[in-house]
């Protein structure tokens, strides 16, 4: 009886292992990657950089071959960066990894602009492109200006808007190139700053010193408004003021209304940083090494945070922190409150362009510098 059992008790167990082999396990295949926010950033050492947003690691490098004056941008989930020598680098934004590469045009310092499945970008050649982002063949159309178009692109509406080194202000059909208006004040230099629109008018400043403003829809000449010396600077919007850096060694906020200065900032050299505003202060750097949070009523300084370097390009605000690179080869997360630093990264190279910030939830944070309206 006993051997019986014992028998009867093998056999089942038998059974048993047999029928979990039928069971369905769980996939064994990787799960999905997450990525944290990233800052991006790029330097005249030729390559691009991906750092961790709140701690200032690395997460990936790109060479691209030649140094990379204009910002990279994010659209679309996809990250573009075009090089000094013409090329533009389609990468993966998660990983760095290159996707294509399209050559476009020699000497690319603007920022581009995207708006539907084209992209805008300028470049010395005296042409503004649109770029097809869905096809291989990448030049949609193309306009001629006389003069390099240094000045970064503005989308409104239908139209977009740039100033060329030929002293015009354009104002072209996004679809098709064809020209809107242009607008020529006799005895202008180039347009380097961005043009910036906030309907019904159109801002922006010139190497002669003046900063113009237009009406949006006829290219009419407003007001203009006279600094001593050269705006590189892209002008903001923010409250009823227009606010801009010279090579004066100031900054401005003018009322749009008057042409007439709310206040002026002094700082020790050149404002061709493009300045940011956030709540009530205006962030902006020098080429007296210093970035600057000044308050936006009445032009006092709040704090001043002093780098190794000339700081040329635009910052960023990214929740509570300030985002700025300097010409001493570092990439700065400054605490907007006080000035101080949050971290420092190295980047080996001098920094001209601005960063971008891709928060990994669908939104896109740019600096500045292409008519962006805060």
């Amino acid at each position: 009886m006993i051997q019986r059992g014992t028998t009867i008790l093998v056999i089942a167990i038998i059974c048993a292992l047999f029928a979990s082999c039928g069971q369905k396990f769980s996939d064994d295949s990787p799960l999905q990657p997450t990525y944290k926010p990233a800052i991006y950033v790029s330097s005249d050492n030729q390559v691009v950089y991906s750092f961790d947003i709140a701690t200032g690691n690395k997460n990936w490098e790109y060479n691209a071959g030649a140094p990379v004056i204009s910002t990279p941008m994010i659209y679309m989930n996809v990250l573009y960066i075009f090089d000094q020598t013409g090329y533009m680098h389609i990468l993966d934004p998660n990983t760095g990894k290159m996707r294509k590469k399209f050559y476009i045009a020699n000497d690319i310092e603007a920022t581009p602009i995207a708006d539907g499945k084209f992209i805008y970008i300028g470049a010395a050649d005296n042409y503004m492109y649109a770029l097809d982002t869905t096809t291989d063949t990448p030049a949609a159309w193309k306009y001629k200006t006389n003069g390099a178009v240094y000045s970064s692109a503005t989308i409104s509406g239908s139209n977009v808007i740039f100033g060329s080194s030929d002293g015009h202000i354009y104002c072209l059909d996004k679809g098709t190139g064809a020209v809107i208006w242009n607008y020529n004040e006799p005895g202008a230099g180039a347009y380097t700053s961005s043009p910036l629109v906030a309907a019904p008018y159109v801002y922006a400043g010139n190497n002669d010193g003046q900063l113009y403003c237009v009406t949006l829809s006829t290219g009419m000449k407003r007001w203009i408004f006279q600094t001593p010396s050269s705006i590189e600077s892209s002008p903001i919007f923010r409250g009823g003021n227009v606010i801009f850096g010279s090579d004066d060694y100031h900054l401005y906020c003018v009322d749009t209304q008057t042409a007439i200065a709310r206040w002026v900032f002094p700082t020790g050299d050149r404002v061709v940083s493009s300045p940011f505003a956030a709540d009530n202060l205006v962030f902006f750097g020098s080429y007296d090494n210093y970035v600057y949070a000044v308050n936006i009523l009445d032009g006092k300084v709040k704090w001043k945070f002093q780098t190794g370097g000339v700081v040329k390009c635009s910052p960023i605000l990214y929740q509570s922190s300030l985002y700025v690179g300097s010409y001493d080869k570092n990439l700065y997360s400054i605490d907007t409150t006080n000035g101080s630093v949050n971290w420092k990264q190295a980047v080996n190279g001098a920094m001209e362009c601005s960063p971008v910030i891709d928060d990994k939830a669908g939104k896109v944070y740019n600096a500045a510098i292409s008519g962006y309206v805060q």
